[in-house]
């Protein structure tokens, strides 16, 4: 779960930057200070295209990793089925091991497509020629 939440992390954290940046795409910091706008602004966008096949690629791998986690979770519920029969109440309590992992992780890569949509008119317009 903890590696679920820190994909989650990291998606947003991508996703978050990118949408509070300027509508320009120029950061003003010292460090661009006197340098040409338009190197900042081609380093700024090639920056930021690396970071959507990022989160594009951490989007896809979070599914995977939920069913990892349920994978591990089913593997709990049988030794549990093994030490104490079917009939036993621990069976019950071991099944969210199972199903939270998955949904945690879908929950998070649709949600991360979502905002990968909401960004992505954003792009388009200062790609264009027009």
């Amino acid at each position: 779960m903890i590696v679920i939440f820190g994909l989650g992390l990291s998606i947003w954290f991508f996703l978050l930057s990118f949408l509070f940046q300027g509508p320009s795409g120029k950061i003003c910091s010292p460090y661009n200070y006197g340098k040409p706008w338009d190197d900042v602004t081609k380093k700024i966008t090639i920056a930021n295209k690396k970071n959507i096949a990022l989160v594009k690629i951490l989007v896809s791998i979070c599914p995977l990793v939920g069913l990892l986690g349920s994978t591990t979770g089913m593997v709990a519920v049988f030794r549990v089925i093994e030490i104490h029969g079917t009939d036993a109440p621990q069976v019950g309590l071991s099944l969210p091991r199972v199903v939270i992992p998955t949904l945690v992780s879908l929950m998070i890569s649709i949600s991360g497509l979502i905002g990968l949509k909401v960004i992505r008119p954003r792009e388009i317009p200062k790609n264009r020629a027009n």
